[in-house]
């Protein structure tokens, strides 16, 4: 058994203080420098989208210029490939994407996906926070009207 008094344990113990210290920093740098680059990412592909637009008005079929597929193409690519058509939880499909390299920029990649899952139509909310493919055919859940405060006067 090791003792307070251990001055082994003492090192041992500032050794595991000064690593923690230095991890802390270098993922708070990191956790910078990525949230600059995500900055980055989300300004061109609006730029890109922007200028996509403008051609479009200009009668210039633009085509797919974009080498990176979207976030909801990626998130159906990934369900179409499944064999099972079971709805997927958006924090967990988020989290498959990441691990297949693909980029989900901004500071909550979860949360953009789900954004971006809302306004494709071919998605559809089977249940709070579930979402499937439409062309699966799988009942589709409303989401709740918020409610409105009763004013107290």
């Amino acid at each position: 058994m090791i003792h307070n008094s251990d001055p082994g344990r003492a090192g041992y113990v500032d050794a595991l203080n000064s690593r923690l210290g230095e991890l802390l920093t270098s993922l708070e740098e990191d956790q910078k420098q990525a949230k600059i680059l995500n900055e980055r990412i989300d300004q061109k592909q609006q730029q890109i989208q922007y200028v996509q637009k403008l051609l479009t008005l200009e009668g210039v079929n633009v085509g797919n210029t974009n080498t990176n597929s979207t976030i909801a193409d990626a998130a159906y690519n990934f369900l179409k490939r499944r064999s099972k058509a079971k709805p997927f939880y958006y924090k967990d499909l988020a989290k498959l994407i990441l691990q297949e390299g693909k980029t989900i920029p901004g500071k909550d990649p979860a949360a953009n996906l789900i954004a971006h899952l809302g306004r494709d139509e071919r998605f559809t909310r089977t249940g709070r926070g579930l979402y499937a493919l439409k062309e699966w055919g799988l009942k589709s859940t409303k989401r709740p009207k918020k409610r409105k405060k009763k004013k107290t006067n």
